[in-house]
């Protein structure tokens, strides 16, 4: 089974979603679905539109936990890194 290794701003974007009532409802959809499923490789929902990065370095992959709340994250077969999480805007800017 993978191990998982936040990032320093990771666990920075976690504190913010958790502030944000509408966005902190998409932390139980993360803890519940899409980390269990990131660890065991399962197929992840299509609705939710994951799909790679093109120039990122490290690659990376980037999942919507909610309309406006995004994971930004990359699979190895002994690591699920989580780089980053929060709105388009805060990652993209």
């Amino acid at each position: 089974m993978r191990t998982i290794k936040p990032s320093n701003q990771f666990e920075k974007d976690l504190k913010q979603v958790k502030k944000n009532s509408v966005r902190s409802k998409g932390l139980d959809i993360l803890r519940k679905e899409i980390i269990p499923a990131l660890l065991e490789n399962d197929t992840l929902d299509r609705k939710f539109h994951d799909h790679k990065l093109s120039s990122e370095r490290p690659p990376k992959r980037d999942y919507h936990v909610l309309n406006d709340l995004v994971l930004l994250y990359y699979v190895t077969d002994e690591h699920l890194l989580l780089y980053r999480l929060g709105t388009h805007s805060q990652l993209f800017s």
